[in-house]
């Protein structure tokens, strides 16, 4: 099922009300969603790979644009700083780099208090090696189809990745970044990221990840914890159901 969201200046996206969790036999799981944007698929590539348009709806972000190179993202909602290494780099349709992630200071937009205290949470420590994906195809509007894997096994982690986080907290070695989001909290974020993108998209400039964004600034749009809240429970109650009926790695839609 979609629906059209309206953006500024006429501008408008569609918008699937599902993700999709697959199990992986080899252990793991990969969420995915799909999104049409009525923005020329170039437009929709920079939003994702430039550090001026990531910082609109996602992070602060150095790039380095090449396969092989390095991908930093510092996030306002949660504090990490993910270090990543590009995997895939072919323009406008194609990108793909992996991450683990480090906490490195204080969140400019935390979870409000009330979340917090009723076990909300917004991304872990550290992650195993996941994999993020954008395949963009160009039509009458920008088909974005994203996915996430999420290894359980620690050993996936690259070393060089596991050395840049243990380095950002003294007290973690290197065997420790092997915790492991929980879907309903990955599902919930790209739910909220991928429609704060077309946001981005209708209105460009806006800063609104920024880690030096002042409340004070209302043309700058906050992480929104109570929606993302309330997206996560629901996926919470979905993922359940798909881990207790689905097997290897069968695939599972949430409708």
């Amino acid at each position: 099922m979609a629906i059209e969201s309206q953006g500024k200046n006429g501008t408008s996206s569609s918008r699937l009300l599902d993700g999709s969790l697959r199990l992986s036999p080899f252990g793991g799981y990969t969420v995915e969603f799909e999104r049409h944007y009525n923005f020329r698929i170039e437009d929709v590539w920079r939003a994702i790979t430039e550090p001026s348009r990531l910082i609109d709806w996602y992070a602060e972000a150095d790039i380095e644009p090449r396969v092989g190179g390095k991908f930093e993202q510092r996030f306002a909602n949660s504090g990490a700083t993910a270090h990543g290494v590009i995997v895939e780099y072919a323009p406008p349709n194609n990108f793909a780099h992996m991450w683990v992630t480090g906490r490195s200071g204080t969140p400019t937009q935390p979870m409000p208090a009330a979340l917090a205290a009723g076990g909300g949470t917004c991304g872990d420590l550290t992650l195993a090696a996941s994999v993020i994906r954008y395949e963009l195809t160009a039509g009458g509007s920008t088909r974005v189809i994203l996915s996430h894997y999420v290894p359980l096994n620690p050993e996936l982690i690259p070393t060089s990745l596991a050395r840049d986080v243990a380095q950002l907290d003294a007290t973690k070695s290197a065997a420790s970044v092997s915790r492991v989001p929980a879907p309903d909290m990955v599902l919930a974020t790209w739910d909220i990221s991928l429609e704060m993108l077309g946001r981005a998209l209708a209105n460009p400039g806006t800063r609104a990840m920024s880690l030096t964004r002042e409340k004070k600034d209302e043309q700058q749009e906050a992480w929104p914890w109570a929606e993302f809240d309330d997206r996560r429970r629901n996926y919470s109650r979905l993922s359940r159901n798909a881990i207790m009926n689905t097997f290897g790695g069968a695939h599972f839609s949430f409708e």
